[in-house]
């Protein structure tokens, strides 16, 4: 089907590409009006500079989460625990999974350490504090546990007790970003 355009009483065509020419023609003045834009930026023959164009891939707004070498010690491969919430899990992030190397069968999972996601004025959607290391240590009696924030833990395997042994304390690392600070107190 070819499009006509089509000539009103006051002179002036319209049809598809002239709509779509003047959305962008409104766009780039709001734009520049608004300072976003420099003069002459944002027209087809001179496109905004630092502007990903749309085959770029956008940005994400926050950095993916850091890829770290599962551990293994005695036929048991611990990680990370990317499912914990399919699990029983009550936060994304913070869990490490034991799982059994010959069958890859899931044999228990440990919360770490608390992520405070739901804090008041906490943004949403934020990723969580991932493991950044993870190693045995001890002769593989026990793992050490740092994460993105710096906290630092150690995890006894045959008790699955965890410690935290270094780092800022639990609640500030995992709530410092996400609450608003408090108010001080008056005198």
């Amino acid at each position: 089907m070819r499009h006509t355009r089509h000539q009103p009483a006051g002179g002036r065509a319209t049809g598809p590409r002239t709509t779509s020419r003047l959305w962008r023609d409104t766009a780039t003045a709001v734009l520049a009006l608004a300072g976003v834009l420099g003069p002459g930026q944002g027209t087809a023959q001179n496109p905004p500079k630092d502007k990903p164009t749309m085959s770029q891939a956008p940005a994400g707004s926050f950095p993916p989460a850091p890829e770290i070498e599962p551990v293994v010690v005695a036929g048991v491969r611990y990680a990370q625990d990317r499912e914990s919430l399919l699990h029983g899990g009550d936060q994304a992030t913070g869990y490490l999974v034991a799982l059994d190397v010959g069958s890859g069968q899931r044999l228990w999972m440990l919360k770490v350490y608390t992520v405070a996601t739901s804090a008041p004025g906490a943004p949403t959607g934020m990723p969580g504090i991932y493991f950044a290391r993870l190693q045995a240590i001890e002769g593989g009696r026990a793992l050490e546990v740092l994460n993105e924030a710096g906290g630092l833990y150690h995890v006894e395997l045959a008790t699955r007790q965890v410690r935290q042994v270094g780092g800022p304390p639990e609640a500030a690392a995992s709530a410092s970003a996400l609450s608003p600070p408090k108010p001080k107190p008056k005198p």
